[in-house]
């Protein structure tokens, strides 16, 4: 009687250790969670604070990365690469063709 009567205050115990434990880790991500929520909330409020010392640039980021005068030399490039692929594509062809089949 006296080892049933050690396991259940065992098991009680562990028992009470696993509540606090569930009970502190879904504390922990509450916490983590109103902390992100908050900061959702704020973000627009920031950002409109920042705006005030950052604004926006006027000029577009698109203009610098791609100047004119590189549109026309890739198209040069690309109407070659379609020439070197049609050509090869036509020499495969009539080596296809010329093997005699077997």
């Amino acid at each position: 009687m006296a080892v049933l009567s050690g396991l259940i205050h065992v098991s009680a115990i562990a028992m009470q250790r696993g509540v606090s434990i569930a009970l502190s880790g879904m504390l922990i991500v509450f916490i983590a969670l109103l902390l992100i929520t908050l900061f959702l909330v704020a973000l627009p409020r920031l950002l409109n604070v920042l705006a005030k010392y950052l604004p926006e640039s006027e000029e577009s980021h698109g203009s610098h990365s791609h100047p004119e005068r590189h549109v026309l030399d890739d198209e040069a490039v690309i109407a070659g690469l379609g020439f070197i692929l049609h050509t090869e594509l036509q020499n495969q062809i009539q080596s296809r063709q010329s093997r005699p089949k077997s």
